[in-house]
């Protein structure tokens, strides 16, 4: 593999997410649950990744992970994304609603009691009632602060949730540094499904500026954009040209 090509990026966060990967860099382990589009799935089926810790210090408690959620549907109620603390849920977000990508910091000084107590901590996803979607929801880049693993990760998911994928912790090391080009689409239905936002030559133009100011920071080698209007005339097209000449003057 020589590279990558990273499509429809929303935010910075989420480019130095993937930048953490792709030169191989230390991060905590991952849960991905991708929700089948065509099946259906029954009221409380879950997946979820456990792990089983003993408190160290628990002023410093802290569960921490990158939310990437690409569901921009308005059908709320449908499936849940939590984080559990001995059952206790300590964390709840409805995937239905603008896709999102940001780091969840949830406190966990007042949950976890004394020195050397034995907490168990689990993430996942749940769904809420009988129903089918096509939704990818990553639980990325897993810590827990203040708190000593006894043992590794573990992950299960109900039958017919779809893909579920716990990827293990790991230390990196740098042993690879894979660049990575940002590909904002400029078709405008794609792009008001992909960011929630409506699809003009503005909100299109605006995209692939973030982008060309990602690559400037170091953060990618190039731009391109996926599907732009060629038509002669097209407003899409020339905002997208006039911010590629921007740029370069």
């Amino acid at each position: 593999m020589d590279g990558v090509i990273a499509c429809y990026p929303r935010s910075e966060e989420e480019i130095d997410n993937a930048r953490t990967y792709l030169n191989d860099g230390p991060h905590g382990p991952s849960l991905v649950v991708r929700l089948p589009r065509h099946a259906k799935l029954a009221a409380g089926a879950s997946a979820v990744a456990t792990a089983t810790f003993t408190v160290n210090d628990a002023s410093r408690a802290k569960l921490q992970f990158f939310w990437d959620d690409q569901n921009n549907s308005a059908e709320r109620g449908q499936h849940e994304a939590f984080a559990r603390v001995d059952g206790e849920i300590v964390w709840r977000q409805d995937i239905a609603n603008e896709a999102v990508d940001r780091w969840i910091n949830v406190n966990l000084a007042e949950r976890v009691g004394g020195r050397n107590r034995r907490v168990q901590v689990e993430v996942g996803v749940i769904s809420a009632e009988e129903t089918s979607s096509d939704v990818v929801i990553r639980i990325d880049d897993i810590h827990v602060r203040g708190l000593r693993a006894t043992g590794a990760w573990t992950s299960r998911a109900d039958e017919g949730l779809g893909e579920s994928t716990l990827t293990p912790p790991s230390p990196g090391g740098g042993r690879f540094h894979l660049p990575q080009i940002l590909m904002p689409t400029a078709w405008p239905d794609e792009f008001e499904k992909r960011y929630g936002e409506p699809g003009t030559p503005a909100n299109i133009a605006q995209r692939v500026k973030f982008c060309i100011e990602m690559a400037k920071k170091g953060k990618a080698t190039g731009v391109t954009t996926w599907y732009t209007p060629k038509e002669s005339g097209s407003a899409v097209f020339d905002a997208i040209a006039e911010t590629f000449k921007g740029d370069s003057r």
